[in-house]
């Protein structure tokens, strides 16, 4: 096992971070990188009384750090060279097993995704850790914090992953899933739980259906207090939909989406929207242009599309209406990922009618929806 830390990461970094790392490298019997900048971690084992580096630690080199300040959704185009970036692309590239740090989650948690990316049919990262309980045996928490505002979907999608984990890595066979709530009721909580808790209470049945992975006798269903809800084959993520198609059966989660869907497509007001003009921007990769649209806020009023000529990828925004401070924080995501070309019509004309079309029509929120 390889394990890559982001040694400047954290509180005390990278003194704390580095001593530690090295005592689990000991007690694990694993490998660590340390990424970081090179001098500064070399001097904190120094003033330690650490001489040399112990076998098994290696340190691979990072000039740069993210702050807890920095915009987590620019960070992997700002801070390229950051031990949190560069340990990140080493993961991706086969350098390591896992990458761990203490650094600002947010930040973490943007450039994990857009970096190693999710695992196909996963719509959130979750957050998981493990917690002791009563029984001797640990627990885990899922998701503590990096999903603000969960969905049904995203919670069912939480209790498989959780289960999962529990499973594979903890070693707890059969492990049972409950939804944390005010009680066991499952008339209590918000809207949110009410919505979700006759999703769980049917997941296990629906998903063994579904996923072809147990008769219906051996599934367990999620009942007052928790009970157990098995998780097939990982790679069995992608088939989730066929039991989120059926949550229209649901009438309390049917509701809650409804709900959520009204919010959402809530219209500014006429005094917050302007016209905005055209323009073209130039992108190096297509892949650039998912990053661009995993961060930036879903387009409304202002037609987009994605063409590509010579290897290079054309964003044209066309003349439209738009609330003011949705087109300023489009224009800020699109301008850390792309370069401008032109805002002249003609441009636009001229690059629909010599580049090929990839996506023509409301382009970054169909790319947006996808991933």
């Amino acid at each position: 096992m390889r394990i890559l830390v982001d040694a400047m990461g954290g509180d005390n970094a990278p003194d704390q971070i580095a001593l530690g790392a090295i005592q689990a490298a000991k007690d694990f019997n694993c490998e660590v990188v340390l990424v970081g900048r090179g001098e500064a971690i070399l001097r904190a084992l120094k003033d330690q009384g650490i001489e040399t580096l112990p076998k098994g630690v290696e340190i691979a080199n990072a000039d740069d750090v993210v702050d807890m300040h920095d915009d987590p959704a620019t960070v992997v185009k700002k801070k390229k060279d950051s031990s949190m970036v560069v340990g990140l692309n080493m993961l991706k590239e086969g350098g390591g097993d896992a990458f761990v740090s203490a650094g600002s989650t947010g930040a973490l948690l943007s450039a994990a995704t857009l970096t190693v990316r999710r695992v196909k049919g996963i719509r959130r990262a979750a957050m998981a850790p493990q917690i002791p309980t009563k029984t001797g045996r640990e627990a885990v928490l899922i998701d503590c914090g990096a999903t603000a505002d969960c969905t049904p979907e995203f919670l069912l999608q939480f209790a498989f992953m959780g289960s999962y984990y529990a499973e594979k890595v903890l070693g707890i066979e059969n492990p049972r899933v409950a939804l944390l709530n005010i009680g066991a009721e499952d008339s209590k909580g918000g809207e949110l739980q009410k919505a979700v808790y006759p999703l769980l209470k049917q997941a296990g049945e629906r998903a063994a259906k579904a996923l072809g992975d147990r008769s219906k006798s051996e599934s367990n269903v999620i009942k007052n207090g928790g009970e157990d809800l098995k998780a097939p084959e990982f790679a069995a993520f992608d088939k989730l939909k066929d039991i989120f198609d059926q949550m229209k059966d649901i009438p309390e989660a049917e509701k809650f989406i409804k709900e959520a869907k009204k919010a959402k497509d809530n219209k500014p007001k006429v005094s917050d929207v302007v016209t905005v003009g055209y323009g073209v921007y130039i992108l190096d990769s297509f892949e650039d242009f998912e990053d661009m649209c995993m961060v930036c806020p879903k387009v409304w009023g202002v037609a987009n599309g994605i063409y590509k000529k010579d290897n290079r990828y054309y964003l044209v925004l066309e003349k439209g209406r738009c609330a003011r401070e949705r087109y300023n924080s489009i224009c800020n995501v699109i301008s850390e990922y792309a370069r401008l070309d032109s805002e002249k019509e003609q441009r636009v004309i001229w690059v629909k009618e010599n580049c090929e079309a990839v996506i023509k029509a409301n382009a970054i929120n169909k790319v947006k929806k996808y991933l």
